[in-house]
């Protein structure tokens, strides 16, 4: 064997060893980006409330519905709706994961709409104002999240 070929397989056992490395780094980046991305999506969960619709009723005139908070503590609680409707929500001051808020809409006209929307209003742990929407439809009967 000449010095040429020895310095030939030195430079390939180099190369090598290199893409080994190369591709153990890659693989623990992604490892770490993952469980970055994980935390982030935690930690934005632990932020906001996530609302889940418990039930409710209504007989064309008073709407009740109430939610159960599946997501961070939220406090200053309000709710806006569309003309025609008076909306009262319980309770305003603040609400903890697990804890139940109540909506209730009143129909102050004799028609009944299609749908009634609402909007509550709250700030997040760290005061960001924020406002979730909701719609229920009369139609169909059921409640849904607007994004």
């Amino acid at each position: 064997m000449v010095l040429s070929d020895i310095l030939i397989l030195i430079q390939t056992f180099a190369l090598i060893i290199t893409a080994l490395i190369i591709l153990w780094y890659a693989i623990e980046t992604r490892k770490i980006r993952k469980i970055h991305e994980f935390e982030s999506e935690k930690s934005l969960n632990e932020l906001n409330p996530l609302f889940r619709v418990g039930g409710g009723n209504h007989n064309g005139k008073i709407l009740k519905y109430h939610f159960t908070n599946k997501g961070g503590s939220i406090k200053d609680i309000s709710i806006s709706t569309q003309k025609g409707f008076k909306a009262l929500i319980d309770p305003t001051n603040n609400l903890q994961k697990d804890e139940t808020i109540n909506i209730q809409l009143e129909n102050e006209k004799d028609i009944l709409p299609d749908d009634v929307c609402f909007e509550i209003h709250f700030a997040n742990k760290i005061n960001q104002k924020k406002s979730k929407k909701f719609c229920f439809s009369f139609k169909e009967n059921n409640m849904l999240e607007i994004d």
